[in-house]
């Protein structure tokens, strides 16, 4: 299983953070399996799971050196939902924990 860690962010919300790296099964069902030497971080929304994923609701996919890029940043997942970001501290602890 990959490496995962969750954050809630200053309104509440709860995402499961995981790292995908090359050979992790991820997609619907995790059918598919990632190929790429270049990991990935994918956010999942925690109170949102559902039943074919373990992880929650999908909401975005970042290649490492982005995140790292962003630093101690607010990240917006989704620019349609305004409670749908990591804060500074959440990306701060992403980073020190998952990568």
């Amino acid at each position: 299983m990959s490496k995962f860690i969750t954050v809630r962010n200053d309104v509440g919300r709860m995402f499961n953070v995981r790292l995908l790296k090359k050979g992790d099964k991820y997609g619907l069902g995790n059918a598919i399996t990632y190929g790429n030497s270049q990991p990935l971080v994918e956010f999942y929304e925690e109170e949102e799971r559902e039943s074919n994923n373990l992880y929650g609701r999908f909401i975005a996919r970042y290649d490492v050196e982005t995140i790292e890029e962003r630093g101690g940043n607010l990240l917006v997942l989704n620019l349609g939902d305004t409670g749908c970001h990591v804060t500074g501290d959440n990306m701060k602890k992403i980073i020190g924990e998952l990568l």
